[in-house]
């Protein structure tokens, strides 16, 4: 069973027989709430998926086509009466040929059977005047009557046989559910999944969602209204986030922040001149003893009026066990020949070359080339990452919480096993339990955060021996002094 609300578990009225409220007759020892000096305080967040989904087929399939990863994909779209506008993106396919033949087979079968019903309900109309005019028998009337009803239900028959050629069809093909970008693939092209077996991820990327650790005492006192700043991980400068109702939970909370690309590293004064390279490639031999001597990433082809170039980065080569790539490289355009056959490497689509001009194995490329490269000049690479990435550590400063933290003795703070609380007496001088989280202490006392809790207001300071239970009326005592509480 869920633990119960803290605060239930000491809001329970002290009363006598008659129904009265029950009174504490010892003095107690009370102190007045002083407003702690602004601290900046962070809390530990994590960042999780906006949303996110696996995919797979509904039956045992084998794979013909996945959609690449960080691939972005546009989800379905419906009108207000719920009505599709357009399909979702294909992220993924599995062979499907038997379907497509069903599919053929079942809509001859359709077509005929609609042929069959026109020929007979014409000869059901001719019957039907005929019979009124006497001139058929009525078993010829009925006759006619049944092979119309016959092809009425054969027609029926063969249109749900459409119907489901088509779906057995739709559930070869994988479409995006909603908006996002290719996260992870789990089988490649060409592999026998079973059914139910997720094939590739789909996630939004933004917004992010941060989960934030915070005991109730804490959540109790947040809203959709307050200020959230989350500080990306080794940054210093905070993004805005933002709270939903639905994102208070007991013991956590869950915000929202956009997330954008930034650049990966820093590039000095001359290389922000220079062309920047945001993808590289790599040319590959990938079937020996073919008439095809050189494959390169399909995205490296740029096509000029009649003519088909590649972007090398000259000196740079993927195969080299002890030469990391240059950040900086000088670029050269070669001319090549592409055959029209395309294959897939992992998740990267290749395309043969017939004529590879001076590309080798192992060559590094420009992917997706701009077209402020210059021939034989440099460029420099600028990489690119998502700002929060799912599982990154971040803080988050809530000014709130921040703002609302009080002194008192340490006397003040009651303790159970699981929670931390104070008497605060109220204007009937009744002792009221106050859900708190103690922060920073000072020897004698100790900054807290609790809900309802304000400068001046009365805190008890039980000495050994006092027992006090919720709504009781107390005495107060002696004032003790936060500079010398003992």
């Amino acid at each position: 069973m869920r633990k119960a609300n803290f605060l239930l578990t000491f809001m329970v009225m002290a009363t006598t027989s008659s129904g009265t409220t029950a009174h504490y007759n010892k003095s107690i020892p009370y102190a007045i709430l002083q407003k702690s000096a602004p601290q900046k305080t962070f809390y530990l967040g994590v960042v999780k998926r906006g949303h996110t989904a696996k995919m797979g087929f509904l039956h045992d399939v084998q794979i013909e086509y996945v959609a690449p990863v960080n691939a972005v994909v546009q989800g379905k779209l419906t009108d207000t009466a719920g009505r599709t506008v357009s399909k979702g993106a294909v992220i993924a396919i599995a062979r499907n040929k038997k379907q497509k033949l069903k599919l053929r087979v079942a809509l001859f079968r359709q077509k005929k059977a609609k042929c069959d019903l026109v020929e007979a309900k014409r000869t059901f109309e001719r019957s039907k005047r005929l019979y009124k005019q006497k001139v058929y028998s009525v078993k010829q009337f009925c006759d006619a009557e049944t092979v119309y009803l016959n092809a009425q239900n054969d027609y029926e028959v063969a249109r749900l046989e459409v119907e489901e050629a088509r779906h057995a069809l739709d559930c070869s093909i994988l479409r995006a559910p909603f908006q996002g970008v290719v996260e992870e693939v789990f089988h490649t092209a060409g592999s026998t999944v079973e059914s139910a077996v997720p094939v590739l991820r789909i996630s939004v990327q933004s917004p992010v969602r941060i989960r934030v650790e915070l005991p109730e005492a804490l959540t109790r006192m947040l809203s959709v209204n307050d200020i959230f700043k989350v500080y990306p991980a080794g940054s210093v400068t905070p993004r805005g986030a933002w709270l939903d109702s639905k994102g208070i939970f007991s013991h956590h909370i869950e915000l929202f922040t956009g997330n954008v690309t930034v650049p990966v590293g820093t590039l000095n004064a001359e290389q922000i001149e220079m062309p920047k390279v945001t993808g590289l490639g790599v040319c590959a031999t990938l079937q020996r003893n073919s008439k095809y001597p050189l494959w390169v990433p399909a995205s490296s082809l740029i096509r000029e009026k009649d003519s088909w170039y590649v972007w090398a980065a000259m000196g740079q080569k993927a195969c080299t066990v002890d030469k990391p790539l240059a950040k900086e490289f000088r670029v050269c355009k070669f001319k090549v020949e592409p055959a029209d056959v395309i294959t897939k490497y992992f998740t990267i689509k290749y395309q043969a070359l017939k004529k590879p001009g001076r590309l080798c194995d192992c060559q590094v490329v420009v992917l997706n080339p701009g077209k402020d490269l210059v021939d034989g000049k440099k460029a420099v690479i600028q990489e690119y990452s998502w700002e929060f990435r799912p599982g990154d550590k971040v803080w988050v400063h809530i000014p709130k919480l921040a703002d609302s933290a009080y002194c008192v003795p340490v006397k003040a703070i009651q303790q159970t096993s699981n929670n931390s609380y104070v008497y605060a007496v109220d204007s009937k001088n009744r002792a009221m339990p106050v859900a708190i989280k103690t922060g920073s202490n000072f020897e004698s006392t100790f900054n807290i955060i609790g809900k309802g809790l304000k400068a001046g207001m009365k805190v008890l300071v039980p000495e050994k021996g006092h027992k006090i239970r919720a709504a009781q009326v107390v005495k107060l005592g002696r004032k003790v002094n936060l500079s010398s509480s003992k």
